[in-house]
C-alpha cells in the first residue's frame, strides 16, 4: 500500500510540474529577453562608462538607450527625476522641493514664459531643458539626452507597439517597422511626494519641453486604450518624479 501511495503522490507531483509549465507557456503576454537583444550596440558616455541602446533603424539616426536611466535592465523603472533636475538620489517630490521654484507652481525661477506663474513675474520664455539641466546628459555624457517630441513621435509610427511582460513586469514593447529590433519601456508609473503611483498600469515619460500651460511634455503609455496604440503626447506637472528614456546619435 506504501508503495502504491508513493507511487501515486510522484504521479501527481509530475502532472503538477507538467501542469504549471503548461500554464507558463500559455501566458501570451511575456517575451523573453531575447526580444530586447536584438540591434544592441555599446556607445560611450561619461567617464568611459558605456551604455546599450537599439537600433531601430530610424531615418534620423537616434539611438534608444536599452533600459530607464538610473537601470541595469529594461523592465527596471531606473531612477525618478523631476523635470529639469539631474539629481538621481531624490526620493521625494514635491513643489515645496522642487528646484526651478520658489514652493509652488506660481513661483517658476527658470523657465518661465508667463508672468502669472513666475517668482515676482518672473520671465525668461524659456521651454526646452538647457544642457545643465538635462539629467540625460549630465549623468552619461554630452551626447546624451532626454527625447524631443519629435523622437517619441518618430518612436510611435515607426514601430508596431504591444502591451506584454518582461520579466513578469507589465510594458510596452516597440519594434521597428524597419529592421524588426525591439525596445521595451516599463509602465514604471510616477512618484508623487514619497510614493510610486500607478506602477505596472502606465508608464509616464519626461521629454525635454513645456506645453503652452507650463506643464512639461511626456510620452504616455496607456494600457486601457491598446487597440489606439495605447501611446499619447500628454504633459503634467513638472514637480512629480518620472523615469526618463535617453536617447543618443552616433
Amino acid at each position: 500500500m506504501r508503495t502504491k501511495l508513493l507511487t501515486v503522490s510522484a504521479a501527481l507531483m509530475a502532472f503538477s510540474v507538467l501542469f504549471l509549465a503548461g500554464c507558463e507557456k500559455e501566458d501570451k503576454d511575456a517575451i523573453s529577453m531575447d526580444e530586447v537583444n536584438n540591434g544592441v550596440l555599446m556607445i560611450a558616455g561619461n567617464n568611459g562608462v558605456e551604455y546599450e541602446v537599439v537600433d531601430l533603424g530610424l531615418s534620423t539616426g537616434t539611438l534608444w538607450a536599452k533600459c530607464n536611466l538610473g537601470a541595469t535592465s529594461p523592465e527596471q523603472s531606473g531612477n525618478f527625476f523631476a523635470w529639469g533636475e539631474v539629481d538621481p538620489t531624490k526620493k521625494e517630490f514635491d513643489w515645496s522641493n522642487y528646484n526651478l521654484c520658489k514652493g509652488d507652481e506660481f513661483s517658476f525661477i527658470k523657465y518661465c514664459p508667463n508672468k502669472d506663474r513666475g517668482y515676482q513675474e518672473f520671465v525668461d520664455n524659456k521651454t526646452v531643458l538647457e544642457d545643465q539641466d538635462n539629467a540625460a546628459k549630465k549623468i552619461m555624457g554630452s551626447n546624451w539626452r532626454i527625447p524631443s517630441q519629435e523622437d517619441y513621435a518618430e518612436l510611435i509610427y515607426k514601430c508596431d507597439i504591444r502591451r506584454c511582460k518582461l520579466n513578469n513586469v507589465w510594458g510596452f514593447l516597440f519594434t521597428s517597422k524597419v529592421n524588426g529590433n525591439s525596445l521595451f519601456m516599463p509602465l514604471a508609473g510616477r512618484m508623487d511626494q514619497n510614493k510610486t503611483n500607478f506602477k505596472d498600469a502606465y508608464g509616464f515619460y519626461w521629454s525635454n519641453k513645456l506645453d503652452k500651460s507650463e506643464t512639461a511634455f511626456i510620452l504616455w503609455l496607456e494600457p486601457n486604450e491598446v487597440k489606439n496604440n495605447a501611446v499619447s503626447s500628454k504633459s503634467t506637472e513638472r514637480y512629480l518624479g518620472l523615469p526618463i528614456r535617453p536617447v543618443t546619435t552616433r
